[in-house]
Order: C-alpha cells, then sequence, then structure tokens
C-alpha cells in the first residue's frame, strides 16, 4: 500500500469512527464554534419567504450582489478587479476543486505536480480519475530542510496556502520562486487557499495573489474564513478562458444551490469587505492557542500565524480524556511522530478546556 492509498484509508476509517465516537473528545474536529456566530448570521432568515423568487432555481453567477461584494472585495486587498467572467462561485471548496479536476481529466492531462500536502479531496478524485500526483519535495514547507525541485517544463501545480493543518502560511521566497518560475515556463497554478484571509498578523493582501492571473486558479473559502459550516460558501478566481469550461462541469455535477445559501454569501461578504472584517475572529482564535501553549495543554516547535488549526503535540493534561485525533498520517506528514491537528474552535475545545477560562 502507498502512501496515497493509506492517507486515503485513514480518511475512510476516521469517517466511520466519528459517527460512532461513544463519548470520545475529537480535538482535531471540523467543526467550528465562536462568540462571533450569531453576529454573522444576523438577518440571513428573515427575508427568504418574503422573496417573490423563492421557488426557483438558485445560481450564484445570477445574483449581482454577491458578484459586486466578492469583486470588491479582493480589489480593495489586493488591487485586483475580478469580474463575473472569472469567478465560479459554488457550495463549499470540494465541489470546486472536483469541477477543477474533472476538466483536467477531460483535457487528458495525467501528470500533476504538488507542494505537499494537499487536502484530502485531492487525493480522492486523483485516484478515482487516474491522475499521477508527484510531489516536488519530501518535506512540507514550514520543515527545516525545506527544497524543491520545480518541474523545468510547463506543467500544473497545486499550491496549498496556507498549510491548513498546521496554520502555517508559504513565505515570500517560496512565493517569489514560484512566480518566477511560472513566468519562466509559463505553467498553470492551482492555489488551495481555503484558509486564506486568516492571517494572525493582521495582513490583509494574500502573497499568492502575484501569480499570473491568466494561468492561475485561486480557490477562497469565506465559510472557513468566518469559521461558519453550516452554510455552503466557496469561489475560484480563475482567467475568463477557462471559467465556461469548468463552470459547465460544475452545474452538471453539482447543480443549484439554495436561497439560504444565496444569503449567507451576501452576509458573508458584507462582514469581509467591512473594516472590521474577521478581526475579532481571528484574534480570539489568536489568544486560544497562547493559552493552551501557557496553560501546559499542548506544546509545539511550530510557529502558527493563519486559520483555526494547528499542529502540536499534546499533553498529558489534554490526553487526560479518551480521543479521536489526526496525526500526521493524515496529511502525507511522516515526522513530528507525537503531534496532531487540533482545532482551536473545535465544540469539544470548549466544552472541556475553554470553560476553564470563564
Amino acid at each position: 500500500m502507498n502512501i496515497f492509498e493509506s492517507l486515503l484509508r485513514k480518511h475512510h476509517e476516521l469517517d466511520f469512527a466519528i459517527r460512532d465516537r461513544k463519548g470520545k473528545v475529537f480535538y482535531s474536529d471540523w467543526d467550528c464554534d465562536h462568540p462571533w456566530v450569531n453576529s454573522y448570521l444576523q438577518g440571513i432568515d428573515t427575508r427568504l419567504t418574503k422573496e417573490s423568487d423563492i421557488h426557483l432555481y438558485k445560481f450564484y453567477e445570477d445574483d449581482e450582489e454577491i458578484i459586486s461584494k466578492t469583486s470588491e472585495f479582493h480589489s480593495v486587498r489586493e488591487g485586483l478587479n475580478y469580474s463575473s467572467k472569472s469567478l465560479l462561485i459554488g457550495d463549499g471548496s470540494t465541489p470546486l476543486i472536483s469541477s477543477f479536476l474533472i476538466w483536467l481529466y477531460e483535457r487528458g492531462i495525467k501528470d500533476l505536480f504538488y507542494i505537499p500536502p494537499l487536502y484530502y479531496t485531492f487525493y480522492y478524485f486523483a485516484k478515482l480519475f487516474g491522475l499521477n500526483l508527484h510531489p516536488i519535495s519530501n518535506r512540507h514547507p514550514f520543515e527545516k530542510g525545506f527544497q524543491y525541485n520545480l518541474p523545468s517544463k510547463s506543467c500544473y501545480l497545486i499550491v496549498t496556502d496556507p498549510i491548513w493543518y498546521a496554520g502555517i502560511s508559504l513565505q515570500e521566497n517560496l512565493i517569489s520562486d514560484l512566480v518566477k518560475w511560472q513566468e519562466k515556463t509559463e505553467s498553470f497554478i492551482f492555489v488551495d487557499g481555503s484558509f486564506q484571509y486568516c492571517n494572525w498578523n493582521g495582513r490583509q493582501k494574500e502573497l499568492t495573489a502575484s501569480f499570473n492571473s491568466e494561468q492561475t486558479i485561486r480557490l477562497i473559502c469565506p465559510t472557513k474564513i468566518l469559521a461558519i459550516h453550516g452554510f455552503r460558501f466557496s469561489y475560484l478566481l480563475m482567467p475568463e478562458w477557462i471559467r465556461n469550461d469548468i463552470r459547465y462541469i460544475f452545474a452538471n455535477t453539482h447543480g443549484s444551490t439554495t436561497a439560504h445559501n444565496i444569503r449567507f454569501a451576501k452576509r458573508a461578504m458584507s462582514i469581509l469587505d467591512s473594516d472590521l472584517s474577521n478581526s475579532d475572529l481571528i484574534a480570539y482564535i489568536r489568544d486560544r492557542y497562547s493559552f493552551l501553549i501557557e496553560n501546559g495543554w499542548l506544546r509545539s516547535e511550530l510557529s502558527p500565524d493563519s486559520g483555526y488549526f494547528v499542529f502540536s503535540e499534546p499533553t498529558k493534561k489534554s490526553l487526560s480524556y479518551p480521543q479521536l485525533s489526526m496525526g500526521g498520517d493524515f496529511f502525507e506528514q511522516p515526522r513530528y511522530k507525537n503531534y496532531i491537528r487540533f482545532n482551536l474552535l473545535a465544540p469539544d475545545m470548549h466544552k472541556h478546556i475553554y470553560s476553564m477560562m470563564e
């Protein structure tokens, strides 16, 4: 069994284990809880039943307000202008990733290069469609000794920023190298930026925005930016020449959305376009990490700077509860043997640990 098959099997086993937890704590959880949930969702349902077109199919691309708010977000943050012809909005990251991989399959692409790690969905659909995955490094970007070997010819490269399970952003020197390499080889880059715009240091602009927009797709996920997962809302920023093909694939494999998701998307972008944006939530996440370190719940030699996941070693204190967890073998990470992924916003963290802060 190779490393990809082993990783897929681990996720499959965890899926069943979670459904029969028997009281076990799940620190690695993907669900989130935080004090801003109610304010972020304020007003979403109040007018739904009064809208005249509630009975019709809903597509994000038909809603000019969502397109406008999303475009404004990137114009203000990065000085980039995206029209409806370069935006594809969908219900969560997974269907957008799968639509991209189906597009590659239809084009006869067999080989995909990537900077490890990849989100689980990439491994799953690569196996399904017979795509060959080639890591350009045997280490992850935050590790000591990280070196990479970029292909010398034009290819498709997947870049994950930040490294979501550890909460660590890619460094500027790596991004700069990728910009030069992309220009030289005319390669295509897919950026899995599902956890972008969650920088603990308050940085507004994402470095991957400097990639050639005509040869790059960027995946953005406002539901993760706001840590609210009961609604589904992600989008692709892409060149106009590719958009219609992937949109057609997406429409045929995933269909329309719901009125609730449309309403949430408007609310989410209004929050992100505001002066405050998600800064209170990010400060809350950062403070929770400091509390866990300072009070001996976990230890780590890593320095997270983004998102709500961290990769750390549990202590006897945090291991006092029966639990499920995701170690490095879930993320193509054979080093850091005792480390696991912690979700700083996991409901179990609030129930078993953060309650002691109050």
